[in-house]
């Protein structure tokens, strides 16, 4: 499994502490773009916490449509294929 690009998660960092999110994952892939899911580690897995927090590389959010589109993908259904810690 590949390491996300640490020039990802400095460019998603600022996103990811105010809002208590510590988890980066590589999820999808969208008009050529990779797409990543910011989470927290407090949530436990399987507990229902609404759509995803799905951002490109560059920090733009998806928007509804397209984190629909993404979330129907192989690769986000299987949790993706790289995730990494974000820390301070």
């Amino acid at each position: 499994m590949n390491k996300i690009d640490p020039s990802v998660l400095e460019r998603l960092k600022p996103i990811a502490i105010p809002n208590d999110w510590d988890i980066v994952a590589r999820v999808g892939v969208l008009m050529d773009k990779t797409v990543y899911q910011l989470s927290s580690s407090a949530i436990s897995d399987g507990a229902k916490v609404g759509y995803p927090h799905l951002y490109f590389a560059d920090g733009v959010q998806l928007s509804h449509e397209q984190v629909l589109l993404v979330i129907k993908q192989d690769l986000f259904q299987s949790g993706g294929d790289c995730s990494q810690k974000i820390t301070s």
